[in-house]
């Protein structure tokens, strides 16, 4: 094998000292977007407010629907047919508003969760090619 020049030695040296830290990353965004996909799952109940909680960015989007709401409440019906179909209508804006908040959780832990299961497939892969290349030094 070709000798190195000192810029791919240093190239091959960063890699190799960076190895464990890349390992590390990828885990953590792995648990951490399994963490938040569980969050998502486990703080949704069909048709219920979202609330707060640490991501407010994202909880808030199910307060975008507030505005038909309070549409809707102020509405005066004369029939009972009236009632039962605002009172579905409703029903039907804080499913949407629940549902939205959860595809967004959703969205964003399955977007962290892959990117470490990127980060640890690049760390396995430079570990197959790092052994050849010092097999083939030896």
């Amino acid at each position: 094998m070709a000798e190195l020049d000192a810029r791919q030695e240093r190239s091959l040296g960063s890699v190799i000292r960076n190895q464990r830290a890349l390992q590390v990353a990828g885990a953590v965004l792995v648990l951490l977007g399994g963490a938040y996909l569980y969050f998502g799952f486990s703080r949704y109940e069909l048709g219920r407010e979202p609330g707060d909680s640490f991501d407010r960015p994202i909880a808030s989007l199910g307060r975008v629907f507030a505005g038909y709401q309070h549409g809707l409440q102020k509405m005066q019906t004369s029939t009972e047919l009236e009632t039962f179909l605002i009172e579905q209508v409703r029903f039907q804006t804080d499913v949407t508003a629940s549902v939205t908040v959860l595809l967004v959780r959703l969205y964003v832990g399955t977007i962290v969760l892959t990117a470490g299961l990127m980060l640890l497939t690049v760390s396995v892969e430079r570990r197959r090619l790092l052994a050849l290349i010092r097999t083939l030094r030896e």
